[in-house]
């Protein structure tokens, strides 16, 4: 899944005055062979006109994914590695020691003549406990004093054929090394690069359906999705909710242990569905029980990246539909990024989940991949998750949205998300995602 939010960097202008010019930065998961995600790789562009990442010092840039990447709390958890470019300045300028060593992995590019400065610096970060990446491996002989520095290669695999992929994993045999596949774009590439020895991946495989089959939908996924439709009310139907949810010991569990958190900060503890409701309000109970129904679908074998992203989702759109002056859209758009992942989640095309679910026809069209209305803010969520700037600003420019509040959203969006699947884990009766 990518996240991305952005950074001011304050220029002082020849007017006296500071204007801010805006980073974003996206991430995208990394994953282990098991699907677990093993850490982000964090990814810049400026929010200019160019279509690529261009900046008159990457230097600079640098500098600023590194001072702000904390900002994202599970981006720099302990147990996630955090993957960030550094170009041959910031490597000898030391830049990566602001962050831990532990798990921080400097990803470099091949240089075709290094200076002897420039490998003086890596060994000295590979001394220091730092993981060296080297971005675009290409097994040129005459780059082996690079190689024989570096913890891992990653190998770009957007169209490349089997026999080439095999030869590069080959010729990286004789380096003591992981191989990290990124671009990722499917299931059979994935396999692929399993069956080469590829240790790592990244892409957007994991948001694509293995296979869209006839599969049906089984009775724990069918009663979930028949309590959304108890709960997609403007008012709450207490006896329908009450009788759906006590059903439910896990999701009961769950639900009264998030309501009585710091998040919601009641000041006496809460034991009913209707006593939070008369407390917190309708809508923001509504939302934490859309999020736990929605963990609850997403399979074990497809990383809880795919329920975080949903959620994400959701929230942004919600944010930017507020920003944009669209209030009146909030809602909807919530509920349209948070289930605009069903189909990787159920395994199944979407036109055979969205009859399930009380979905308003212009949300159910534009999942289904229909233009209207709505299509261009589903469209501005996938841009900045595929780090497609360019895009990301032409689709805010139709929506009435300046770049600066969509990364805002983001960001928020990012931290709200964080809160959710911080509280699920802390839960010991939490289901698994």
């Amino acid at each position: 899944m990518t996240r991305a939010s952005h950074f001011h960097q304050p220029q002082t202008g020849g007017n006296g005055k500071t204007p801010y010019e805006t980073v974003f930065v996206a991430r995208q998961p990394v994953f282990g062979r098991d699907l677990s995600t093993w850490g982000y790789a964090l990814l810049y562009r400026d929010a200019g006109d160019a279509d690529r990442a261009v900046f008159s010092d990457d230097f600079d840039a640098t500098l600023r994914v590194v001072a702000n990447a904390p900002l994202c709390p599970d981006t720099c958890a302990p147990d996630k590695h955090v993957l960030i470019h550094f170009p041959e300045r910031s490597v000898i300028g030391g830049v990566a020691h602001a962050l831990p060593p532990e798990t921080t992995v400097v990803l470099v590019a091949e240089l075709a003549d290094p200076g002897p400065e420039y490998l003086d610096s890596l060994l000295g970060l590979k001394r220091d406990g730092y993981t060296l990446a080297l971005d675009n491996y290409s097994a040129d002989p005459a780059r082996e004093a690079q190689y024989a520095l570096a913890d891992i290669f990653c190998v770009d695999v957007l169209g490349r054929e089997a026999g080439e992929l095999s030869a590069l994993a080959r010729a990286a045999g004789k380096w003591p090394v992981r191989l990290l596949a990124k671009r990722v774009e499917d299931q059979g590439t994935l396999e692929l690069c399993r069956e080469l020895g590829f240790h790592l991946f990244q892409g957007f495989f994991f948001k694509k359906p293995q296979t869209l089959s006839a599969r049906t939908i089984s009775s724990l996924e069918e009663s979930r999705l028949r309590l959304f439709k108890v709960i997609e009310h403007d008012e709450p139907d207490f006896p329908a909710l009450t009788q759906a949810i006590e059903a439910d010991v896990s999701l009961t569990y769950r639900l009264l242990t998030f309501l009585n958190s710091a998040s919601f900060g009641f000041a006496k503890k809460v034991a009913s569905i209707r006593q939070a409701v008369v407390l917190a309000g309708w809508k923001p109970i509504r939302a934490w029980l859309r999020l736990l129904l929605l963990t609850d679908l997403v399979p074990a074998a497809r990383t809880r990246e795919l329920a975080y992203l949903s959620a994400q989702r959701a929230r942004f759109l919600e944010l930017a539909a507020q920003a944009g002056d669209r209030p009146d859209q909030a809602d909807i758009l919530f509920l349209m990024g948070l289930f605009s992942l069903l189909e990787p989640i159920f395994n199944m095309p979407m036109e055979h989940i969205v009859d399930r679910l009380p979905l308003p026809d212009a949300v159910r069209l534009a999942l289904c991949g229909e233009d209207n209305d709505l299509s261009p803010w589903l469209a501005l969520t996938q841009a900045l998750e595929n780090s497609d700037f360019s895009a990301a600003r032409a689709l805010c420019r139709e929506l009435g949205l300046e770049a600066a509040q969509a990364a805002e959203a983001y960001q928020a969006s990012l931290h709200w998300a964080d809160c959710f699947f911080g509280l699920l884990a802390a839960d010991p009766g939490g289901a698994e995602i």
